[in-house]
């Protein structure tokens, strides 16, 4: 049997997105923003009243915090607005700390408490005004609601990457597990292979907790280990590139980020994906561990095989300190190729697999 290990990376992947201020910038974030959202739009008129602080909310604002809680008919007209979704903006600014008042036919910031710069530009082709809106969240955080996929890889990228050398005392559960199914292979060998995967993929809940950055039962098991893309490496180089799509949205007292990569097909199971691989772990199986089989050429897709045909996605809530609450993840697959059994045979194999992952992050109070 060969001896040389075979980078098994289509089996199982650890997402890696994180979102975490180091506590030791924790004075930084003070002055400094993270990302900043641009958006072009026509707004409603400013109020005109002698309540200086009062900040009219955009057409696409209102259009955001409606679509918070899913599909909502609205005409544009702040006139129509009913009951149930003047209560829905409500709610959606609270989380950010932008009270919402509505009166004169309009609806307005009622405090100057987020800073918020409008600038108005005039299109000379049609006479239409536009605007650019900065809005910069609580603790010096700017937070890219409705903001380009661009703003919100930026905005995980930094806070992931901070992950990994946060000082403080954290608490990481972590759950994971892959979901197989065979489905072409010798009928006579695939309750053997099935096995094979079984003992290879087991689920598992971890707990631990770090103080600043170590185990404190533990001196060789660290965050950095713990936590993805292994150590010596950043949580996460996601570029613009690799995502087909991306949202945050306010939630609560935090933010909900979702995040849905590309689909990747690789020739060679061992041929690393770029857009996966930077925020994921692989997991090496050599064919010592695949036995009695051994490991072909194959191909492998990361990401689903129909419509939409969308890559792995997570989703995540980071809370008003900038940290993260929870991260759950979705990573379809696809394997397929040949393997060897005792190494006499060459066998078509095929086997869609998704792997899941639950993650929890609790800080001291």
């Amino acid at each position: 049997m060969k001896n040389k290990a075979v980078r098994f990376t289509a089996l199982i992947l650890i997402f890696s997105f994180v979102f975490a201020l180091s506590a030791c910038k924790k004075d930084d974030a003070k002055t400094t923003t993270v990302a900043t959202t641009t958006r072009a739009e026509t707004t409603v008129p400013e109020s005109t009243t002698a309540d200086q602080t009062a900040k009219p909310l955009s057409v696409e604002m209102i259009k955001v915090a409606l679509g918070s809680a899913g599909a909502s008919k609205w005409d544009e007209k702040i006139s129509s607005l009913s009951a149930r979704q003047k209560q829905t903006i409500t709610t959606y600014f609270a989380g950010v700390g932008k009270p919402v008042e509505f009166r004169d036919g309009n609806a307005y910031f009622t405090e100057d408490v987020i800073a918020t710069t409008l600038q108005n530009e005039t299109t000379a082709s049609n006479n239409t005004t536009t605007a650019t809106e900065k809005t910069t969240l609580a603790a010096g955080l700017t937070a890219p609601v409705g903001g380009s996929i661009a703003d919100i890889v930026s905005f995980y990228n930094q806070h992931a990457n901070a992950t990994k050398e946060y000082q403080g005392k954290i608490t990481v559960q972590r759950k994971m597990g892959t979901k197989t199914e065979i489905t072409k292979f010798l009928p006579g060998l695939k309750g053997i292979l099935q096995g094979v995967l079984d003992r290879q993929l087991k689920d598992k809940d971890e707990t631990k907790t770090f103080v600043n950055g170590k185990n404190p039962g533990d001196s060789n098991d660290t965050l950095e280990k713990f936590l993805p893309r292994s150590a010596g490496q950043k949580m996460s180089t996601l570029k613009p590139e690799g995502v087909k799509t991306a949202t945050c949205v306010a939630d609560g007292n935090g933010w909900k980020v979702v995040i849905t990569l590309k689909k990747e097909v690789m020739n060679g199971i061992d041929t690393i994906p770029p857009h996966h691989s930077s925020v994921m772990d692989p997991l090496e199986i050599d064919n010592e561990s695949m036995d009695p089989f051994t490991l072909g050429d194959g191909q492998v897709i990361y990401g689903q095989i129909k419509e939409p045909n969308n890559g792995g996605t997570l989703s995540a809530k980071v809370n008003p300190n900038g940290y993260l609450d929870y991260l759950k993840l979705d990573a379809p697959l696809q394997i397929s190729g040949k393997l060897g059994y005792k190494g006499s045979l060459n066998i078509e194999t095929v086997i869609v697999g998704t792997f899941w992952g639950d993650l929890t992050f609790t800080y001291p109070s």
